[in-house]
């Protein structure tokens, strides 16, 4: 899933994700992705993008790690490109 940010006020920040209306969540930090898919993970690592933090979701107990925004930009479109290539 791709998350684009658009406005950052204060706490508040709004994120665009494909297939779902715009939505406000509250974060303390900008600027950063949280990827769940360990697969997705491996392949921002192998492409040079530099995990910031991992961490347990306190309610689904899965796996997240966090990534700027901005140095996973490339990372995700060759992710994204390779998924499509694999569904063909």
């Amino acid at each position: 899933m791709r998350i684009i940010i658009e406005n950052v006020t204060g706490w508040s920040v709004r994120y665009k994700m494909k297939g779902v209306n715009n939505m406000n969540v509250t974060k303390k930090e900008s600027n950063v992705v949280y990827i769940y898919n360990v697969f997705q993970c491996n392949f921002y690592l192998s492409k040079g993008c530099r995990l910031l933090e991992t961490g347990l979701h306190p309610s689904t107990k899965k796996t997240w790690y966090k990534f700027d925004y901005y140095d996973t930009q490339n990372a995700y479109d060759e992710w994204c490109k390779r998924k499509n290539e694999l569904i063909k």
